[in-house]
């Protein structure tokens, strides 16, 4: 078993005392940094463990896109210029995480968090 930091839990409980949550922490530890073959099925996984909805289908109109993995996104540089990318997971007025997977779970990853 690996280890892994402790979540603040509900007193006298603790992350082991939940199998569901030892099942995702043992199936995503060896995962890798296979960020692009790994990141929906892990937030898809994550969502379900959480029992929160599942994203929205993508649309074709992005203000119609209010929960949905690839958001596309206007950036500005610092130098006026613009460019569009991707938000991997968007939930509007919220925010939403960018993943990188690490090659160990059990290390800190890097997360570019945006409105």
């Amino acid at each position: 078993m690996h280890s892994h930091p402790q979540a603040d839990s509900p007193a006298g409980t603790s992350d082991s005392d939940n199998p569901a949550v030892e099942a995702f922490i043992g199936r995503w530890a060896d995962s890798g940094a296979s960020e692009r073959a790994n990141y929906q099925s892990f937030l898809r996984e994550l969502c379900t463990l959480l029992d929160v909805p599942q994203h929205d289908p993508h649309r074709p109109d992005d203000e119609d896109n209010a929960y949905i993995f690839e958001r596309r996104v206007r950036m500005t540089r610092g130098d006026g210029e613009s460019s569009y990318g991707y938000i991997d997971f968007f939930l509007r007025a919220n925010i939403g995480p960018e993943t990188t997977f690490s090659e160990n779970i059990n290390q800190a990853t890097h997360a570019d968090y945006r409105r």
